[in-house]
C-alpha cells in the first residue's frame, strides 16, 4: 500500500439525532489508530473504540468509515482524526530476508506521523518566517493586553443596542433641522430668539454625529455577527435561501434530505459576483450570493446532487467531474449510478476514487459507459466498478482516445477497477489516429466478470502495462447477439501490450484466442505495423488458442511479437490449427520458454504453427510444452527459423527383465518383453516411436561366465526392438536381469 493523499483528518460532522456512520477519508493500518472526537458547548471528549464506536475500511487507501453506538445530537459535532502512534516496531536483522511489503509498511506509517504533526501544527500559532525572538515577545505583549481589555471587547460585543439609540435619535434630527431651517426668519422677527436657535442647531449637529457614529458601529457589528454566524441548512435548497447579510458561513447535512450525502459546510465569497452555480462546490443563492465549499480534500459525486434512482446521472456526474478537475480534488464516486454515457474530455490531474460505480442505460449506439477523450494524468483507485448490463449499444466499458491532432492520453494510473457485461472491458488509442500517443497506461489489479474481450490497445504509440489483473472471460449472462461476440482477451493492434502476473480465465469459450498481436496502417511508418504482446508469471486456463499472431490479407507488414515467459497454463482443449498460430505473413518474433504448460488431453494439434511462414522467427523449449503436448520439433511448424531449447535426446522406452523376460519394476512405454528363446528377446512399445532412428543402450548381470547385450541385428521398428545376450564365449545366454533404455530427439 501507499500513502498518496494528504488528508489525516475528516469532520467536523454536525449530528442530527439520526445518523451515525460517518466516512473518513485517509487511510489506517489498525482500527486503534483513529481517534474520535465528540465536542459540545466547546468540550471536548475523545471517545472509546469498542464502546463509543467501531472502525470499518482499515487497510483501504480512499478510507472508510466510523459507526457510532449513540448518534450525535444537533449539539454536539464528530471529528475524526489519524492517530498514529510514535513507535517503531519493525525490526530488521542483519544480512535476514528481505520483504518489500515489511519495508513498505513502516514506510507508511512514517508517512503517517509526518501527516499527524502537520495536521497538528495547521492548528497551531505559527509566527512568519521572517519574525525573530522579539517579534514573538511583541505577539505575547499584545495578547497580554487583549487579555486586559477583555471587558472593553464585551462592551463593543454589545454595540448592536446602538442601532435601537440610531432609531430614536432619528426624529430628533428631523425637528432639530426643521428648527434651523426656520432659525434665520425667527431671528429677524425677534433678535432675542436668537441665542436660542443658535444652541439648538449645535445640539441637533451633535445629535446626527452621534446617529452617524453609531449607525456605523451598527452596521459593522451585523458584519461582524454575520461573518461568525454558522446558519444549519437541510439542504441545498435551503443553503439557497440563505441571506448573505445575515450569515457568511453554513453547515449543510443533505442535497435533496438530511442525510442523502455528507454533511459539508460553505462559506460566502463577496468577491465572487460571476461565478455559475455547479450544483456542488459552488451554490448562487436567491440574493446572488456565492456559497463556495470549505472542504477541498474530497468530494463525491452526492454533493453535486447525483442519485442512485436508476435516472440518467451523466449530466450531474460531469458537472462533478469539470469541478473537481478546475479545483485540483479527488471525487469520490460514493454511489451506484445509471449513465447513458459519461463523457470526459480535455482534463488532466483527475483523480477518482472508487466507493460505488457506473451503470449504462443506453438505448442507442454509444461508444463507452465511461470515455476519457483527450485526457492526461488520470488516477482512478479504491474500488469502482463499471457495469454495461450486457448492453449490446456499447463498445467499451471504459475507452480513453484521441480525437484531434496535438492530443495525448497519457499517464492512466488505474487501480482495482471492476467490469462487468461490457463487449470490450478497456480500450485504448483510436484506429481513425493510429499515431497519437498513448501511452504510460497502468492497469492494476481489479477483475472482470461477463466480457468477452478485456482489453483492446490500439495505436503504433499506445503502451499499456496489466499489472496482477483478474480476467475471466466470457460472456456471462448475456444473451441473443451476446452469445456471439467475438472473445479476443488482449488485443494489440500495432500496440505495445505487457502483462505481468494475475489471472486468466479464458476457458469457457473454445473459439477465437487469449491474445492477438495484430497490424494497423501507420501513416507514420508507412506500412502496417504489427503489434507486441508480452505475457509474464501469469496463471492460464485456456479453452481456445493461446494466441494468434499476425493479421491476414495485409502486404509487407513490419515489426510483431509475442512473448510469453513464467506463466503456468493448462490448454482444456485440442484447438485446431495450434496452441498458438502465426499469419503467413507476420514477420516478428513467437518466443515461448520459461513457462509450466500442459494439456488436460493428449494433443494432436501443434503447439506453434507458422503454416507458410518464411519470416517470422520461433524459439520456445520443452519445459514450457508438458504433459500432453507435443514434444520437442514435433510441436513446432513453419517459420524461418526454429529453436527449441533442450531439444536433445531422451528416453522414450525404459525397462528392466529378468532372463526369463518378467519385467521387474516400473517401465515406460513398454507394452509387453517376449522371450523367444536363449538370450533372445522382444520388447513391445506401448506408444510407437516417430521412426526407428534411436539409440539403444542395454546392459545385463549374472550369467556363467559374463554377459553382454546387443541390439538384435534387423529389429528396429517403431512398434518394438529386439535384444539378444551372448557370453563371453559368444554363445546366446541368458542372464540375470537385463536393463534396457530407447532414447530419441525430442
Amino acid at each position: 500500500m501507499t500513502v498518496a493523499s494528504e488528508v489525516s483528518r475528516s469532520g467536523p460532522y454536525i449530528g442530527n439525532g439520526v445518523t451515525t456512520v460517518f466516512d473518513y477519508e485517509f487511510s489506517v493500518l489498525d482500527q486503534a489508530h483513529i481517534k474520535v472526537i465528540r465536542t459540545q458547548s466547546g468540550v471536548e471528549n475523545v471517545l472509546t473504540l469498542g464502546t463509543d464506536y467501531s472502525v470499518s475500511g482499515v487497510g483501504d487507501a480512499g478510507g472508510g468509515s466510523v459507526t457510532m453506538v449513540v448518534a450525535p445530537t444537533l449539539a454536539q459535532t464528530i471529528i475524526l482524526l489519524r492517530d498514529v502512534p510514535f513507535t517503531q516496531e519493525t525490526d530488521l536483522e542483519n544480512q535476514g530476508a528481505y520483504f518489500a511489503e515489511t519495508i513498505e509498511t513502516a514506510l507508511d506509517l512514517a508517512a503517517m506521523r509526518d501527516q499527524q504533526l502537520s495536521e497538528r501544527l495547521d492548528r497551531a500559532l505559527v509566527m512568519p518566517v521572517s519574525s525573530d525572538g522579539e517579534a514573538l515577545q511583541v505577539l505575547l505583549g499584545d495578547i497580554e493586553t487583549l487579555l486586559g481589555n477583555i471587558d472593553n471587547i464585551d462592551t463593543v460585543a454589545g454595540i448592536s443596542g446602538d442601532v435601537q439609540t440610531v432609531a430614536g435619535v432619528a426624529a430628533a434630527i428631523t425637528t432639530n433641522l426643521d428648527a434651523i431651517v426656520h432659525a434665520a426668519d425667527n431671528a429677524t422677527a425677534a433678535a432675542g430668539s436668537a441665542n436660542a436657535a443658535a444652541t439648538s442647531a449645535t445640539n441637533a449637529g451633535n445629535s446626527a454625529t452621534a446617529a452617524a457614529t453609531s449607525a456605523g458601529n451598527a452596521a459593522a457589528s451585523a458584519t461582524a455577527a454575520a461573518a461568525t454566524t454558522l446558519t444549519n441548512c437541510s439542504t441545498i435548497a435551503a443553503l439557497r435561501a440563505v441571506s448573505k447579510i445575515v450569515s457568511q458561513r453554513a453547515m449543510v447535512y443533505g442535497y435533496y434530505a438530511i442525510g442523502d450525502c455528507r454533511a459539508r459546510q460553505y462559506y460566502y465569497d463577496p468577491a465572487d459576483t460571476a461565478s455559475l452555480d455547479n450544483g456542488g462546490s459552488i451554490i448562487v443563492a436567491a440574493d446572488g450570493g456565492r456559497w463556495k465549499l470549505v472542504d477541498n480534500r474530497i468530494w463525491t459525486c452526492k454533493m453535486f446532487g447525483a442519485k442512485e434512482d436508476g435516472t440518467d446521472q451523466a449530466t450531474v456526474l460531469g458537472n462533478a467531474v469539470t469541478a473537481a478537475a478546475a479545483a485540483n480534488v479527488p471525487l469520490e464516486f460514493d454511489g451506484n449510478f445509471s449513465v447513458s454515457e459519461l463523457v470526459i474530455s480535455g482534463k488532466s490531474g483527475l483523480h477518482f476514487i472508487g466507493k460505488g460505480g457506473l451503470t449504462g442505460i443506453a438505448s442507442s449506439a454509444k461508444d463507452a459507459v465511461i470515455q476519457f477523450i483527450n485526457c492526461v494524468d488520470v488516477t482512478i483507485n479504491g474500488r469502482l466498478t463499471i457495469n454495461g448490463a450486457y448492453n449490446t449499444n456499447y463498445t467499451y466499458g471504459f475507452h480513453a482516445y484521441t480525437n484531434a491532432a496535438a492530443q495525448d492520453v497519457q499517464l492512466y494510473d488505474l487501480t482495482n477497477i471492476i467490469i462487468v457485461g461490457c463487449k470490450t472491458a478497456f480500450g485504448f488509442g483510436n484506429a481513425a489516429r493510429p499515431d497519437d500517443d498513448c501511452a504510460a497506461i497502468n492497469l492494476r489489479g481489479g477483475y472482470t466478470f461477463g466480457c468477452p474481450q478485456y482489453l483492446k490497445a490500439i495505436g503504433t504509440q499506445t503502451v499499456v502495462q496489466v499489472s496482477g489483473a483478474n480476467i475471466m472471460s466470457g460472456r456471462g449472462s448475456g444473451t441473443g447477439a451476446w452469445t456471439t461476440l467475438p472473445a479476443v482477451v488482449v488485443e494489440a493492434q500495432g500496440a505495445s501490450v505487457t502483462v505481468t502476473g494475475g489471472m486468466l480465465m479464458a476457458n469457457i469459450i473454445t473459439s477465437d484466442c487469449a491474445f492477438k498481436v495484430s497490424a494497423i496502417t501507420s501513416p507514420f511508418y508507412g506500412t502496417n505495423f504489427c503489434g507486441n504482446i508480452t505475457v509474464s508469471n501469469a496463471l492460464m486456463e485456456v479453452a481456445s488458442a493461446i494466441a494468434f499472431v499476425g493479421t491476414s490479407g495485409l502486404s509487407s507488414p513490419v515489426n510483431g511479437a509475442f512473448t510469453m515467459t513464467g506463466c503456468r497454463f493448462v490448454l482444456t482443449t485440442d484447438t485446431f490449427g495450434g496452441a498458438i498460430q502465426a499469419d503467413s505473413a507476420f514477420p516478428g518474433r513467437i518466443t515461448v520458454v520459461g513457462n509450466s504448460g500442459w494439456a488436460t488431453n493428449p494433443r494432436g494439434q501443434l503447439n506453434i504453427l507458422a503454416l507458410g511462414n518464411t519470416a517470422c522467427t520461433i524459439t520456445t523449449d520443452m519445459q514450457s510444452w508438458g504433459l500432453n503436448c507435443l514434444q520437442g520439433y514435433n510441436g513446432v511448424s513453419g517459420g524461418a527459423k526454429r529453436f527449441v531449447l533442450g531439444a536433445g535426446m531422451e528416453a522414450r522406452v525404459a525397462v528392466s527383465f529378468t532372463g526369463a523376460g518378467v519385467v521387474q519394476g516400473t517401465s515406460h512405454n513398454v507394452a509387453s518383453v517376449v522371450k523367444n528363446g536363449t538370450g533372445d528377446y522382444t520388447i513391445s512399445f506401448s506408444s510407437a516411436l516417430p521412426n526407428a532412428n534411436y539409440v539403444v543402450s542395454a546392459t545385463c548381470e549374472g550369467g556363467a561366465s559374463g554377459v553382454i547385450a546387443f541390439t538384435k541385428s534387423g529389429s528396429r521398428a517403431t512398434g518394438s526392438c529386439g535384444i539378444n545376450v551372448y557370453g563371453f564365449a559368444g554363445t546366446p545366454q541368458d542372464p540375470q536381469t537385463v536393463s534396457v533404455s530407447i532414447n530419441a530427439p525430442q
